[in-house]
């Protein structure tokens, strides 16, 4: 087991390995209980401290079984980072490095060419077959996921804070129009009869409001999230000139967190271009399930990214991409531009798509004082 695997994983390894399991969330009650939860809510535990816990949940088999018989099941935690995987033991050997409180830390497996790999002989032998290897080569890979996406945030937030502040080095951040592309939602709206003062909207990362404020004026109740405050702040002070303030709610929220709404709520959800931050393809799949869950039956999602085509993101895919990754330079932070397939696919049996558009909007977008062509793929979707 490794402190730094996420609850996915934990549910993996606990069908993986025949650990006990709930019915409504495998794991919750047993494994994410008892040992990853002090992690998630900010406790520091050792490794010490974790056999304790495991040391627990064996006892509970040991006390259904008949005597005399092989224990149910053998719990070792242990540690798991980029280039190797430590296991805990209550034995002494000569390749074991002593802890306290009488626990030694076993090197097993190592990383070394795209792969882990048995320390020696002495590593287990279930520790040495396919499977086990299999699994930890994706926790390692989510490991390097968890830290790289942390960083991605933290550079993320402060390069935000200070455009919103005073850099302005998009004008998107200081525009006062809606996206042209939202001309798509607004008369798909306006041709079903749409009654804009009945209507519950999610703008998510909403910025100062450009997208969602004339919504509002129109009586709208609008939820929007950002992932910083600064931009929110200004997005209250348009409500409350407006005198909107009763209709706008505003909060703080990252995409790849649950999202803090009941379901089956919202009538509209507009995502303008702001996925390209997620760089999973499974948590963007994820994602779409997220709001499908909160939008309601027959409602719409309506999502604006950019296009391959995109001038900007084509100049930066030449010079500063690895893979499926574009890093920008004016601000290090690391994007993905989806492929229409991958982005029809993570809604496939979520929503069912209405319309399909390519927006090119001519030298609109400065950039580090640089005029871009800019390619937007707009889908509209709806909830089933």
């Amino acid at each position: 087991m490794n402190c730094s695997a996420t609850i996915s994983g934990l549910k993996n390894l606990s069908c993986f390995a025949g650990l006990p399991t709930t019915g409504l969330s495998p794991a919750t009650e047993t494994i994410d209980g008892t040992i990853v939860s002090p992690f998630k809510s900010g406790k520091t535990l050792t490794i010490p401290v974790l056999l304790s816990n495991t040391a627990k949940i064996e006892q509970v088999f040991r006390d259904t079984q008949k005597p005399g018989h092989p224990r149910m099941i053998n719990l070792d935690p242990g540690y798991l980072n980029d280039t190797q995987v430590i296991i805990a033991s209550t034995k002494k050997y000569g390749n074991r490095v002593y802890l306290r409180d009488g626990i030694y830390a076993d090197l097993t497996l190592y990383f070394n060419r795209r792969t882990f790999c048995p320390v020696s002989k002495m590593t287990f032998l279930d520790y040495k077959t396919s499977a086990i290897i299999k699994f930890f080569n994706y926790m390692r890979k989510n490991y390097i996921g968890q830290i790289n996406q942390f960083y991605q945030l933290d550079r993320q937030n402060e390069f935000w804070r200070q455009e919103y502040l005073k850099k302005g080095t998009y004008t998107s951040t200081k525009a006062l129009k809606p996206s042209p592309s939202l001309s798509i939602l607004i008369n798909y709206l306006d041709n079903n009869n749409s009654d804009t003062v009945a209507l519950k909207i999610l703008d998510i990362g909403c910025g100062v409001g450009r997208n969602s404020l004339p919504f509002a004026k129109n009586g709208a109740e609008i939820f929007g999230t950002d992932i910083i405050e600064e931009p929110l702040n200004i997005f209250k002070e348009k409500a409350l000139k407006y005198g909107l303030e009763n209709k706008i709610h505003l909060q703080i929220h990252r995409m790849t967190e649950r999202f803090p709404f009941r379901e089956n709520f919202f009538d509209v959800i507009m995502d303008i271009t702001s996925s390209v931050n997620i760089l999973k393809l499974y948590s963007f799949k994820i994602y779409f399930k997220k709001l499908a869950e909160i939008s309601k039956i027959g409602g719409c999602l309506f999502l604006v990214t950019f296009d391959e085509s995109d001038e900007y993101y084509c100049w930066l895919k030449e010079k500063y991409h690895e893979g499926h990754f574009i890093t920008d330079p004016n601000n290090t932070i690391v994007s993905r531009v989806y492929t229409r397939e991958q982005i029809i696919g993570a809604a496939e049996n979520t929503a069912k798509l209405l319309l399909e558009r390519e927006d090119v909007i001519y030298s609109e977008n400065v950039i580090a004082d640089k005029s871009y062509n800019r390619a937007y793929r707009c889908f509209l979707w709806k909830r089933i």
